[in-house]
């Protein structure tokens, strides 16, 4: 530039004002450049950044759908687990248990399983098995099945309370033959059939 204004032969006052308005605005363009090649190269990070979180979002968001799968069958896994205990200790009861905790320990959890109809598989045969079994028998209370030809009707001389016939203080204490569901006495009534028995 220098070399442009001696060649135009301007006085030095002009020469200097121009000059130092030369290298004003060089600097500014200097500046310029360099706030370009700056804002080049956020533009350039933001990118990367973007493509980083992104990936790193669905890095995140895969793990997450694996613990949450991971969650979701250890759930499953523990409610099976619970639906075959209940349906372990409801069969138990069901053929007569004494003690649901002494046979647990005999009973193969293994090999039992539910159905899509909620039916349980593999466990009557083993409880059967237990029952027939003349170890593990004592285990299971012995009583007929068969409700149909069950009597509860009393006899004439049956004292309540009393199924050994053992010697009683007050055998009249209820009359048995004239007892009627219907016509339940009071208290009062009750007490006067007690005195004069």
């Amino acid at each position: 530039m220098k070399q442009l204004l001696d060649n135009l032969n301007l006085d030095s006052l002009t020469y200097n004002k121009i000059l130092t308005e030369f290298e004003k605005l060089n600097s500014k363009v200097q500046n310029l450049k360099l706030s370009n090649s700056e804002l080049t190269q956020s533009v350039s990070n933001i990118s990367e950044l973007k493509n980083f979180e992104i990936d790193n979002l669905k890095k995140q968001l895969a793990h997450l759908k694996s613990k949450l799968q991971e969650i979701d069958s250890l759930y499953k896994k523990q409610l099976l687990e619970l639906k075959i205990e209940s349906a372990i200790n409801i069969e138990l009861l069901k053929y007569g248990a004494i003690n649901n905790k002494a046979v647990l320990p005999f009973i193969n959890k293994s090999i039992i399983s539910i159905d899509e109809q909620q039916n349980v598989i593999g466990l009557e045969q083993q409880i059967k098995q237990l029952m027939e079994n003349k170890d593990t028998s004592f285990l299971f209370k012995k009583f007929n099945k068969n409700f149909n030809n069950f009597n509860l009707s009393l006899k004439d001389n049956a004292i309540p309370g009393n199924s050994y016939n053992l010697p009683y203080f007050n055998k009249n204490l209820i009359n048995t033959t004239s007892f009627d569901f219907n016509n339940l006495p009071n208290y009062e009534e009750f007490l006067k059939q007690f005195n004069n028995n």
